[in-house]
C-alpha cells in the first residue's frame, strides 16, 4: 500500500462512524496485476464487500516489458473474474499517482484505460493521479512526494482514504453490474486461468522449504543450481510464483516450442538480516511469441545469473530483480503457476 498507512486512516474513518471494517491486503510485495489476479484465484472473497485493485504503478514493468495488451489483459482478466465469482462485491480501481514526468506519460495510457474499463463495467474509480497532476501542478508535486512515488507527509494519505471512503458510500446507492463477458475493453481478458499447484505435483520429487512471518507461512519446491522440472500445463503458462530470498538464483523457463526465457528472482531489498527475509513474486510470461504458441509443457531450470548469462534466452528484467553474485550455493523456490 503506497504510503504506507491510507488503510488504517480508511478503516480509523469507518470505525468513527460506528462502521467495523477490516482490511486484507492480498498483494503484499508490490507485485503486478498478474499476480494480483493468480492470489485471487486462490483466495475465498466471499465476505468481501470491497476490492480495491491498486495497481498502476507496480505494473509499469509488465506494460512496457511486455506489453499494454499483456497488462490489459491481465487488469480486465482480475475485474471479469470478480464480477463473474463474487457479484455482491463492489470493484474499485484506485489510481496512483507518480511524479516521474516519464512514468507519468506511460501511466496516464494506463490510466485512459482504467477510466474505459470503470465505464464499460460501472465501476467506481478513484482517480488520485488526476488530483495529483492536474489540480496540485508539478511544482506542488516535488514538495509532496518523497521519492517520486510515495509521500512526504501525512497529508496525501489522509486524502486518499477519504476519497475512497466516500466512493465506497457512494458506490452503495448505484446498482450492481451484471457480469457480461461480451462487455470488454482489452482482447484477451485472463478470468478464465487455472491455477496449477507445483507444491502438490512435485510432492517427493524435490525438497522443499517453508518461508515464515507474522504474516505468511509458504511452503516452496526447491531447485538447487542447475535442476530442472517439467510441468504439463495443458495450457499456456502466464505466469510463476516464486520466493525471493538471499540465495536465489536465476530461473529459465522453456515451453514445449523451445522458446526460452530468464529472469532474476533475488530482490535487492532482500537480505538475510533485513527488513524483508523474502518477498513473494511472480515471472509474467506474456511475450507475444511465448503465448502464440501451442504450448503444454513447461521447463523450469535454475540457475547462477553468470552461466544463465551464456545460454540462448531473453533476459526479462524486474524491478529491483538483480543477479545475485554471492559465490554460496543457490536455489531456486517455486509455489505455483497460472495457466490460460
Amino acid at each position: 500500500m503506497i504510503g504506507a498507512g491510507y488503510t488504517a486512516r480508511l478503516v480509523k474513518i469507518f470505525k468513527d462512524n460506528g462502521v467495523p471494517c477490516e482490511i486484507q491486503n492480498l498483494a503484499i510485495g508490490a507485485n503486478s496485476v498478474t499476480h494480483g489476479l493468480s492470489i485471487a484465484k486462490r483466495t475465498d472473497l466471499s465476505e468481501t464487500n470491497v476490492l480495491l485493485i491498486e495497481y498502476t504503478i507496480n505494473d509499469f514493468t509488465i506494460y512496457h516489458n511486455y506489453s499494454p495488451d499483456a497488462w490489459l489483459d491481465s487488469y480486465e482478466g482480475l475485474v471479469l473474474y470478480v464480477k463473474e465469482n463474487y457479484p455482491n462485491a463492489t470493484i474499485m480501481p484506485v489510481i496512483l499517482g507518480r511524479r516521474d514526468k516519464t512514468f507519468f506519460r506511460t501511466q496516464n495510457k494506463m490510466r485512459e484505460s482504467i477510466l474505459e474499463m470503470g465505464r464499460v463495467h460501472n465501476l467506481p474509480v478513484v482517480d488520485f493521479d488526476r488530483i495529483m497532476h492536474e489540480e496540485q501542478g508539478e511544482k506542488a508535486l516535488s514538495d509532496i512526494y518523497n521519492d517520486g512515488a510515495h509521500y512526504k507527509t501525512n497529508t496525501p494519505v489522509g486524502y486518499l482514504a477519504s476519497l475512497i471512503v466516500n466512493k465506497i458510500i457512494l458506490s452503495t446507492l448505484r446498482p450492481k453490474s451484471i457480469y457480461a463477458p461480451e462487455a470488454k475493453v482489452s482482447s484477451n481478458p485472463l478470468n478464465k486461468t487455472s491455477i496449477i499447484d507445483i507444491r502438490e505435483i512435485e510432492q517427493n520429487l524435490h525438497a522443499k522449504r517453508t518461508f515464515k512471518n507474522s504474516k505468511h507461512n509458504i511452503e516452496t519446491v526447491v531447485l538447487k543450481e542447475g535442476e530442472s522440472l517439467d510441468l504439463d500445463t495443458h495450457k499456456n503458462a502466464v505466469c510463476i510464483e516464486y520466493i525471493s530470498a538471499p540465495n536465489s538464483c536465476d530461473m529459465i523457463v522453456e515451453n514445449s516450442a523451445g522458446t526460452r526465457m530468464r529472469t532474476h528472482t533475488r530482490h535487492a531489498r532482500v537480505e538475510a538480516d533485513g527488513k524483508f527475509k523474502f518477498l513473494i513474486k511472480s515471472f509474467v510470461l506474456l511475450k507475444d511469441d511465448w503465448i502464440a504458441e501451442d504450448n503444454n509443457i513447461l521447463k523450469i531450470t535454475a540457475m547462477r545469473s553468470e552461466a544463465a548469462e551464456r545460454e540462448n534466452c531473453t533476459l526479462i528484467p524486474g524491478y529491483n530483480l538483480i543477479p545475485n553474485k554471492d559465490s554460496a550455493p543457490q536455489e531456486l523456490y517455486l509455489t505455483v503457476v497460472m495457466t490460460d
